[in-house]
C-alpha cells in the first residue's frame, strides 16, 4: 500500500510538471508577456484553492466519484477572496482552453494584471485560524533529536520558532496576521529539518546508505530507538506506522547491488518545493504547507 502511495505521488508530480511546462512557440514580445501574466494568474488561482479551499483546482480536478477530498486551512472570512477568484478563473480557463471554456471578456495584459492584483490582495489579507497554528506547534513538539541527529543551529532555530509561536498563542486576543507569520515561519523551519538530510536511505545520518541503516530500522521496529521526520523523509514514508521490514529489505538489496535505485519520491519533492515554504523567498506560496507530506498526512487524518 505504501509503495502505491509513492507511485501515486510520482504520477501526480509528473502531471504537475507537464502542466507547468511552458510551451515552446513563436510569439511576439507582447504575446509572451501576456502568456507569462496569465500563467501567474493561473498559479495564483491554484494557490488560493489549495491554501483555503477557494473554488476548485484547474490543474488537479477531483475525479467524479472520488472519495478523496483535500484538506484546507481554516481561516477568517474569505467572501471577498472567493469573489476575486470567481472573477479571475473564467479568464484563465478561457485563455488556456478557449475551445472548452470560451471567455467573453477582454484578455489583455491590462485586464490580466488587474485581476491578478485584485486576487493577490484578497488572498494575502486572509488570516489563518489560531487552531491551525496550535496544531502545527503540537506536531512540531513531537519532533526528536536523539543523538544530535540535527545540526545544533538548525535544531535551536526550530525550537526558537516553537517558543515564539507558543508565546503568541498565549495571548488569546491575537487573531490577526501575526498568526500567519508565525505559522509559515515555523512551517519553514520544520521543512528545513525534514530536508536537512538529502541522502536517500541514510537513516542514521552518517553520510551514506549502508547496512547500518537497515539495522537502524530493525532497532526501531523492535522499539529500541525512535524515528524523526527527516528519517521518515529519507525513507520515503509519511508516518512511523508505515515503516516495516520492507524498508529493511529495500536497503539491504540496494547495498547488495541487487536493485539499481532507491529514490524516495517524498524526499525529492520536498527538496524541490522547499523555497515555496520560505516566507522570504519570491517563490513563497500560501499553499506550500501541503508540500510537507509528513505534516500533511498527520493533518489530514487528525481527529475531527
Amino acid at each position: 500500500m505504501k509503495r502505491m502511495k509513492m507511485i501515486l505521488a510520482l504520477m501526480i508530480a509528473m502531471v504537475i510538471m507537464c502542466i507547468s511546462s511552458l510551451p515552446a512557440f513563436s510569439a511576439t514580445d507582447a504575446e509572451w508577456e501576456l502568456y507569462l501574466k496569465m500563467y501567474d494568474l493561473f498559479e495564483l488561482c491554484e494557490e488560493a484553492h489549495f491554501a483555503y479551499g477557494v473554488g476548485y483546482s484547474i490543474k488537479e480536478p477531483v475525479l467524479p466519484g472520488s472519495q478523496t477530498r483535500p484538506k484546507f486551512l481554516n481561516c477568517s472570512d474569505k467572501t471577498e477572496l472567493e469573489k476575486a477568484w470567481e472573477d479571475a478563473c473564467p479568464m484563465v480557463e478561457g485563455y488556456f482552453d478557449s475551445y472548452m471554456n470560451p471567455y467573453d471578456g477582454e484578455i489583455s495584459i491590462e485586464t490580466a494584471t488587474a485581476k491578478f492584483d485584485a486576487l493577490y490582495e484578497e488572498l494575502y489579507k486572509v488570516v489563518i485560524d489560531r487552531s491551525e497554528l496550535e496544531f502545527l506547534v503540537s506536531f512540531c513538539e513531537q519532533e526528536s533529536n536523539d543523538d544530535g541527529y540535527y545540526e545544533t543551529q538548525l535544531w535551536d532555530d526550530f525550537q526558537s520558532e516553537i517558543a515564539q509561536s507558543k508565546e503568541l498563542l498565549a495571548d488569546e486576543t491575537i487573531t490577526d496576521m501575526r498568526i500567519n507569520v508565525a505559522y509559515y515561519e515555523l512551517m519553514y523551519q520544520l521543512n528545513l529539518l525534514c530536508t536537512s538530510n538529502q541522502i536517500a536511505g541514510d537513516v542514521d545520518h552518517d553520510g551514506e546508505m549502508s547496512v547500518l541503516d537497515a539495522t537502524y530500522i530493525q532497532l526501531f521496529l523492535a522499539k529500541y530507538i525512535t524515528i524523526n521526520s527527516s528519517q521518515l523523509v529519507v525513507l520515503g514514508e509519511y508516518k512511523m506506522e508505515d515503516i516495516d521490514v520492507l524498508d529493511v529489505t529495500y536497503i539491504q538489496k540496494k547495498c547488495a547491488k541487487l536493485i539499481n535505485m532507491y529514490e524516495p519520491v517524498v524526499l525529492e519533492m520536498m527538496i524541490n518545493n522547499l523555497d515555496k515554504s520560505n516566507p522570504d523567498s519570491e517563490k513563497f506560496e500560501l499553499s506550500s504547507w501541503r508540500n510537507n507530506f509528513i505534516f500533511y498526512d498527520a493533518y489530514y487524518y487528525r481527529a475531527q
